[in-house]
Formats: C-alpha cells, structure tokens, sequence
C-alpha cells in the first residue's frame, strides 16, 4: 500500500468541497453573516426591540386598567358628589362634627 492519495480519492474531496465554493453559496453565506451581525437591523437589535416592545405593551395593559378604574370612579362620583366631598377632602355640613378614624399601621 502507497501513502500517496489515489487520484480518485483526490477528486471525490474537490468535488466535495466545490459546493462550498459555489458562487451562490459564497454570495448566500455573506449576506446571512452580513444581516446577522453587522446591519443596522441585527440579530442584537431585533431582540432589543422585541423586548422593549414586550415592556411598552405591558404598559399598555397596565394604563388601560388604570383608565378603566379612574372611568368607574368618574362616574361614582358623578352620581354622588357629596361623598366624595365628605369621604376625600373631609367637608362636612355646618352643624357637623367630623371624626377622622385612622387604622393602627
């Protein structure tokens, strides 16, 4: 047995590895590695906004609850004024004596 590599055997690993060296292929490789790290718009910067946008909708979320409550209270309020005015700012009538009760912390 030779160590020399049979000329066929030198083939199949040229022709194995032209794929590889194939123009589209080269042309397909750069562009994804290209896109992938150095664009604008890279694989870093899309999670980034991925998560900013996860945050900005939970937000989103957490303001409408909050509207739909201030809503439900505007409306409270519109029907019982004078609640309000005893229960928040503590008003009462001329002949009235408030007593603030305050729970022990």
């Amino acid at each position: 047995m030779s160590s020399k590599k049979s000329p066929k055997r030198l083939k199949d690993l040229r022709v194995s590895s032209d794929w590889f060296f194939n123009k589209y292929v080269m042309t397909a490789s750069i562009f994804l590695v290209w896109i992938s790290f150095f664009d604008n718009h890279n694989l870093k910067e899309q999670r980034e906004m991925d998560k900013t946008i996860n945050r900005m909708e939970a937000q989103i979320e957490d303001y409408k609850s909050k509207f739909e409550d201030i809503r439900a209270e505007e409306q409270d309020l519109a029907h019982n004024i004078e609640k309000l005015a005893r229960e928040k700012y503590k008003f009462g009538a001329a002949n009235e004596d408030i007593f603030i009760i305050e729970p022990k912390k």
